[in-house]
C-alpha cells in the first residue's frame, strides 16, 4: 500500500513544500519540490541545496523509537531525523 504525503517546511533561508510517498518495505520517495529562496550566508546555501538534494535522492525509509533514517539508492543513510 502506497501512503502519499503532503510536507512544508521553512528554515531560515526558504520555504519547501513536496509530496511524499511511503510503501511497502520502507519504500520511499519525493515528487518535485517546490522551493522558495532567500538570500543569507553562503554556507548556509550550501546546506540547504544539500539537504534537499538528499531528500529528493531518498528511496527507503527506517522508522524507530522516534527516528526516521532516510537512505539512498545504494542503502546508504543520508538524512536521519529525531523527534524533538
Amino acid at each position: 500500500m502506497i501512503t502519499p504525503t503532503t510536507s512544508s517546511r521553512r528554515s531560515g533561508l526558504s520555504a519547501s513544500h513536496h509530496e511524499t510517498e511511503t510503501g511497502a518495505g520502507g519504500a520511499f520517495s519525493v515528487g518535485a519540490i517546490a522551493r522558495t529562496e532567500m538570500a543569507g550566508p553562503e554556507p548556509a546555501m550550501r546546506a540547504e541545496t544539500a539537504y534537499l538534494a538528499l531528500l529528493g535522492q531518498a528511496t527507503s525509509c527506517a522508522r524507530e523509537d522516534g527516528t526516521l533514517t532516510l537512505f539512498d539508492e545504494g542503502g546508504n543513510e543520508s538524512l536521519i531525523f529525531s523527534a524533538a
